[in-house]
């Protein structure tokens, strides 16, 4: 798997390990493949396939600057806050609904 090689990669160049959690290695495309693989875990935290896509897809586009050190445009700002409360709204209605089921 490529987050191994990741991994490896990081501890071979002397880095300081980023994390002993192989989770913090994958990208977000990696991240979007389990989900979906593994739906029937998920999908009690999600609302749909779709919308975890959507803004996995979000979030990806918008990283890239900042993981290379560049600097957001005020709109790009916008884009990034809106990703990031899309992806705590595609689990909000999830995690209400698993509350109430829980209780009910």
């Amino acid at each position: 798997m490529r987050r191994r090689k990741r991994q490896e990669t990081e501890a071979k160049k002397g880095f300081t390990p980023r994390s002993v959690d192989p989770l913090d290695f994958l990208t977000f495309g990696e991240l979007g493949d389990i989900i979906k693989a593994n739906w029937d875990d998920f999908g009690a935290i999600f609302t749909t396939k779709g919308a975890v896509e959507r803004v996995l897809a979000d979030l990806n586009t918008i990283r890239g600057p900042i993981a290379h050190c560049s600097p957001l445009a005020e709109d790009e700002v916008l884009s990034l806050r809106l990703a990031v409360r899309d992806w705590f709204s595609a689990r909000k209605v999830s995690l209400a609904r698993r509350q109430r089921h829980a209780r009910g």
